[in-house]
């Protein structure tokens, strides 16, 4: 996502091989590549590999022990997507003529949408650490890095901040206040507003070891989420209002959740969120809007254990009546 808009993105996989004994699939990089970059990546890629290896190289073990680390170096050429009011091009992509979505995914993917958006976030972040440590800490490449970082896991606690100042107060609220992630994090608008080009190299330098720690902990956080997107608790939520904020909803049984005009995979994610707080046997009917969303949600929803009483098309929309089976 840039300003709001969905870009494609392409995962670089590496080191696949056929063999009687030696078959395997490639292994995931973690590189990713805008769509409109793709063609360029692979030029400069291969035309790199080319002139580093001979008719003596084995190819397999090349991309083995170097190739990984090369693709590393030639993607940080082409990760970056421009505003959607200079180039609407990179927010279509191949083989398409309408602009990206998610929606266009197959029923029950929602999930898998979801898992792609924090893949991405955590490239863009390690992409933007790595360029401000070589620009002397430069402020903006922080500042990105810690966009990114607190952006990634707010998806599945269903937001979609669309500035900078919104993701970090968004994190703090999802993630801090309810005891997901360390406090030590909880003055993250504070250094992103602090960060500019009139602080010493030494005070840079702490922004960027900040940041960097930040990283790195949504990472683990990344590592320690379950099937169902839910956390574990880091520690105790900050005040006591603030937990019986976070637990009031499921003293009011549900039963109507308007997600029309909500696209994939963040209806998925409401969708969710509310079914967690409503007890087990109660009913919620769900609005949808036809295609993709209608195609998608309930397929999700089921797979997650709930049960789908009934579909129901009203005008130019649907009603999904859904039982709450199981807590996630």
């Amino acid at each position: 996502r840039v300003g709001g808009h969905p870009v494609p993105f392409y995962k670089l996989l590496l080191g696949g091989r056929k063999g009687i004994t030696q078959t395997r699939l490639a292994k995931d990089t973690k590189l990713m590549i805008p769509a409109k970059n793709l063609l360029l990546f692979f030029k400069d890629f291969l035309d790199k590999i080319n002139s580093q290896i001979d008719e003596n190289t084995d190819i397999y073990d090349y991309f083995d022990e170097q190739a990984e680390v090369l693709a590393k170096e030639v993607v940080q050429r082409y990760s970056y997507v421009p505003p959607y009011s200079e180039n609407k091009d990179y927010y279509i992509d191949w083989g398409r003529s309408e602009e990206f979505s998610l929606e266009g995914m197959g029923p029950g993917e929602c999930g898998s949408g979801v898992m792609d958006m924090i893949d991405t976030d955590l490239s863009d972040a390690k992409i933007h650490l790595e360029a401000a440590r070589k620009d002397n800490y430069s402020v903006q490449e922080i500042k990105k890095t810690l966009f990114f970082s607190a952006r990634a896991l707010l998806v599945v606690r269903g937001a979609d901040p669309r500035d900078e100042l919104s993701a970090l107060t968004d994190f703090g609220e999802k993630f801090i206040q309810a005891g997901l992630a360390d406090g030590k994090f909880s003055q993250l608008k504070e250094v992103y507003v602090s960060l500019s080009d009139s602080l010493s190299p030494k005070e840079k330098e702490e922004k960027f070891l900040y940041t960097k720690k930040f990283l790195e902990h949504i990472q683990a956080v990344y590592k320690n989420m379950d099937p169902q997107f839910n956390f574990p608790k880091y520690s105790a939520p900050v005040s006591q209002q603030e937990a019986k904020v976070e637990i009031e909803p499921a003293e009011v049984k549900a039963q109507v959740l308007d997600l029309k005009g909500i696209r994939c995979p963040m209806n998925y994610v409401q969708a969710k969120l509310y079914l967690e707080n409503i007890k087990i046997g109660d009913i919620v009917e769900i609005c949808l809007d036809e295609g993709e969303p209608i195609q998608n949600v309930p397929v999700s929803l089921k797979n997650d254990g709930q049960e789908i009483l009934g579909i129901k098309r009203t005008e130019n929309y649907y009603k999904v009546r859904v039982k709450k089976l199981v807590d996630l």
